[in-house]
């Protein structure tokens, strides 16, 4: 797997190092500020989709940045299930080196699907998130009720002590053996 200075930096500084009229006649003579608009046309080579002009590009749009979280088990299953066990898409920011890493790809396919956050001084006071619910069961509702949290780097507290988790129980399931 490439990294980013693979990606994204290597073809960049060899523009800037060797120019070949990207950036202007003279681009190492007069100073000038490197734009956005110069990365984003120069890029690390052709793109798989054609992409709008910067200032119309929105996270989460069908060719931008999104993800959809899919079942282990997508491509063997019919559009009518898939649709039923597929959560998303939903907008991701950010790219291989920010925090809540996304990678550099317009379809996510890397990055934390569970994230904990630990307060040692009082574990109540935790928080975290996974994706993309709390059921593995499709017709529960909680089956994707914590996707959009993750999707927006948000978090739920983790609870620890029984009377913490006592007080926001909304149902109990007994599990039995077989016989």
């Amino acid at each position: 797997m490439a990294s980013f200075g693979d990606v994204i930096a290597t073809p960049l500084i060899q523009s800037l190092l060797a120019p070949d009229g990207s950036f202007g006649a003279d681009p190492l003579g007069r100073p000038r500020p490197l734009r956005a608009r110069d990365v984003y046309r120069r890029g690390p080579g052709p793109r798989r989709t054609p992409r709008p002009e910067p200032g119309q590009l929105a996270y989460g749009q069908p060719a931008y940045h999104r993800i959809t979280i899919g079942h282990a088990l997508r491509k063997a299953m019919n559009s009518e299930l898939r649709g039923r066990l597929e959560v998303g898409p939903y907008p991701r920011g950010g790219d291989s080196f920010t925090v809540n890493n996304t990678g550099t790809e317009d379809e996510q396919t890397v990055g934390a699907s569970f994230r904990f956050i630990a307060d040692l001084s009082d574990w109540n006071r935790s928080l975290g998130v996974n994706t993309p619910g709390q059921s593995g069961d499709p017709a529960d509702p909680h089956y994707r009720d914590l996707a959009r949290l993750w999707a927006d780097g948000e978090y739920f507290p983790i609870l620890y002590s029984r009377e913490k988790i006592v007080s926001v129980t909304e149902r109990k399931t007994a599990l039995q053996p077989a016989p």
